[in-house]
């Protein structure tokens, strides 16, 4: 009796111990869960900063190309004393922006959003916009998880600490680099199409990207019009550099008359 009595507190010893070691499991899992949602929601804030340094880099940059007597730069970056002057849209709770400096030939702008990253600071990132470019210096992002994929289009230009390699990177900037000139050639384009549309502009006759190509541009990608209305146009832009799944960079960019955006999670990074 008293060894069937031994027997049935062992197992039950047994029981209780697989009930604390399961439930110790359930809970690393779901710590684990929930810091790879915070970092996600993290990263996606790092994303809506860069996308919206990005578009006001193309202000900046139209800025500085419009003449002082029409209200721009006059081939300077000088008159950009307000951040707000780059903004086309309020901001939605994306972050807060500021000038950190301007040149003639530079303006650097920082975002800081409402996010924290796992040092707990809010997640930040600077954009140095010259003439012609703009590049990252850098942000406080951690680098990603190797096992969750890269969620968007702002990681592929994010610092050294990405997780894409060097020359996918820069392939990307490239590429990036190359669609903002095309898209301020769309722009060109529509205001020169009122001459032979008695006044009316549009980006319709853009049916064809061999229209931008004079003069070529240097070999980053290949090029292409997805679409045309009368107000936008769609480019997307093909890289030389492959992704991690063997598929070739593509990046697409959205040109109205007065901006030009890049088309969210259209980078095919992953």
């Amino acid at each position: 009796m008293s060894s069937g009595k031994a027997e049935s507190a062992a197992s039950f010893r047994t029981l209780i111990i697989g009930i604390i070691l399961f439930l110790a499991a359930l809970s690393a899992t779901v710590v684990a869960v929930r810091r790879r949602q915070e970092r996600a929601l993290t990263r996606a804030n790092h994303d809506a900063l860069l996308c919206a340094l990005i578009d006001m880099a193309t202000h900046a940059q139209a800025f500085y190309r419009t003449a002082t007597g029409l209200g721009g730069g006059g081939r300077s970056f000088r008159g950009i004393n307000d951040v707000h002057r780059l903004m086309a849209y309020p901001d939605e709770g994306t972050g807060d922006f500021i000038l950190v400096g301007v040149t003639d030939s530079t303006v650097t702008v920082r975002g800081t959003g409402t996010r924290r990253t796992d040092a707990d600071s809010l997640i930040q990132v600077t954009l140095v916009v010259r003439p012609d470019t703009f590049e990252v210096l850098g942000d406080n992002l951690p680098p990603a998880d190797p096992r969750t994929p890269d969620p968007g289009i702002a990681r592929a230009v994010a610092d050294n600490r990405t997780s894409l390699d060097d020359a996918l990177r820069e392939n990307y900037q490239r590429v990036l680099q190359d669609l903002m000139e095309l898209g301020d050639r769309a722009q060109r384009y529509y205001q020169e199409s009122a001459r032979s549309r008695n006044d009316v502009r549009s980006f319709r006759s853009l049916d064809n990207v061999s229209r931008l190509m004079s003069p070529e541009l240097n070999g980053n990608g290949a090029y292409s019009v997805v679409a045309a209305t009368d107000t936008s146009v769609v480019i997307q832009g093909t890289g030389v550099e492959r992704t991690r799944q063997g598929a070739r960079l593509t990046v697409r960019v959205s040109v109205k008359p007065n901006r030009i955006d890049v088309i969210p999670d259209s980078a095919l990074l992953r």
